[in-house]
């Protein structure tokens, strides 16, 4: 149940949401999450958050009409920034989402999109960040693209520190 709870009374088991009482047997509250830009606020409006259905809906619409363009133009460069996607954030979602573009270039577009071959392969760099490994190679991660992340530098430094600490190196 999504609403606005204004209170809870933990005695009789009940909430109010938006003016109604609610009973309720077990109670998990969600309290929800803003996006976050690491500061540069200026990213929202070319990069969107991911926190719900709405948000995944618009995305996927974002993508598929970029392979729809790509698939339309005869320049190669046209196609090429295209097809290029920069995930800002490598948490959880942003690696589950890179791993669904990667998986979508692979699998899902070779029926529908025909003037374009999709490798699904992830490269490049972004000013201020650097790929890393989820699992660092001393402690026995793979050295494989599913086991990388995009993390800014001073946090790629601290993790860096600390890896060495914990994996004995």
């Amino acid at each position: 149940m999504c609403g606005t709870i204004t209170a809870v009374d933990v005695a009789a088991r009940r909430v109010i949401v938006d003016g109604r009482a609610v009973a309720y047997d077990a109670l998990v509250l969600a309290t929800g999450a803003t996006h976050g830009y690491f500061g540069r606020e200026e990213w929202a409006a070319y990069a969107p958050g991911l926190k719900s259905v709405q948000d995944a809906t618009s995305i996927r619409s974002r993508i598929l009409d970029a392979f729809e363009q790509a698939e339309a133009t005869d320049d190669p460069a046209a196609r090429a920034s295209l097809l290029t996607f920069l995930i800002v954030g490598a948490g959880p979602t942003g690696v589950e989402t890179a791993g669904a573009i990667a998986e979508l270039a692979r699998n899902g577009m070779a029926k529908d999109f025909r003037n374009f071959a999709s490798t699904g392969r992830t490269t490049g760099a972004c000013p201020g960040y650097r790929r890393d490994h989820v699992v660092p190679l001393a402690c026995g991660g793979p050295d494989a693209v599913r086991n990388m992340q995009w993390q800014t530098i001073v946090d790629a430094r601290a993790k860096d520190r600390w890896e060495r600490r914990a994996c004995g190196r």
